[in-house]
C-alpha cells in the first residue's frame, strides 16, 4: 500500500522505513514506486532485511529517479554483487548526492567498483563506506579516482583493514582541496577513528 501511494504522490519529500523487517519483495515494490516519483528526496532504509537482490533491484530503479537526493543502506546483507549494481548505478544517477552503505559485506572488489564509478559521477556528495571488509589496494584506488572528482566531499572508509592506503587518501583530497578553485568547500576524509587528525582535512 505504502509503495503504492508513493507512485502518486507529489508531496512527501522525506520516508524513513529503517528497522522495518523489509524484505527484498518489498524493496522491489519501492523500487517500482521510485521509478515513477518525482517528489520524494530521502529514503531510509537502515537495519532492513534486504539483500543483493533488493540491492539491484533499487539500483535498477536510481537509474531512472530525478528526485532522489539520499539512499540510506545501511546494516543490510549487501555482498559485492549488490553494491556492484549501486556502483553501476552511479554512473547513470544524476541526483543523488548522500549513498550510505555502512556496515555491509563489502569487500574489495565492489569497493574498487564504486570507487571507479566516482570518476564519472558529477553529483555525489558524500559516500558511506565504514565497518565493511575495504583494504590498503582499493583506498588507493579512492585517492586515484578524487584525483579527478571534484564533487565528492565526504568519505568515510572508518573501520577497515586500511593503513598506508589512509595516506593515499589524505593526500589525494588534501590535494585537491588546495588546488581547486577558490578553495572554500572542506573535503573530509574520515578513514580511521583513532586518528581524528584526519577526520576534517581543511577548515
Amino acid at each position: 500500500l505504502l509503495a503504492d501511494a508513493l507512485r502518486d504522490n507529489t508531496a512527501l519529500k522525506k520516508l524513513d522505513l529503517g528497522n522495518n523487517n523489509i524484505t527484498d519483495r518489498g524493496a522491489g515494490l519501492l523500487a517500482d514506486a521510485l521509478r515513477g516519483n518525482t517528489a520524494l528526496t530521502k529514503l531510509g532504509l537502515w537495519h532492513n532485511r534486504i539483500t543483493d537482490e533488493g540491492a539491484g533491484l533499487l539500483a535498477d530503479a536510481l537509474r531512472g529517479n530525478t528526485a532522489l537526493k539520499e539512499l540510506s543502506f545501511e546494516n543490510h546483507d549487501i555482498s559485492d554483487r549488490g553494491a556492484g549494481l549501486l556502483a553501476d548505478a552511479l554512473r547513470d544517477n544524476t541526483p543523488l548526492e548522500k549513498l550510505h552503505l555502512d556496515n555491509n559485506g563489502i569487500s574489495d572488489r565492489a569497493a574498487g567498483l564504486l570507487a571507479d564509478a566516482l570518476r564519472d559521477n558529477t553529483t555525489l556528495k558524500e559516500l558511506y563506506l565504514a565497518h565493511n571488509n575495504i583494504g590498503d589496494e582499493v583506498a588507493g584506488l579512492f585517492a586515484d579516482a578524487l584525483w579527478g572528482n571534484t564533487v565528492l566531499t565526504y568519505l568515510d572508509l572508518g573501520s577497515q583493514s586500511v593503513t598506508t592506503g589512509l595516506a593515499c587518501v589524505c593526500k589525494a583530497t588534501v590535494s585537491m582541496d588546495a588546488t581547486r578553485d577558490g578553495g572554500a568547500r572542506p573535503r573530509v576524509c574520515r578513514m580511521c577513528h583513532c586518528l581524528p587528525s584526519c577526520v576534517r582535512l581543511s577548515a
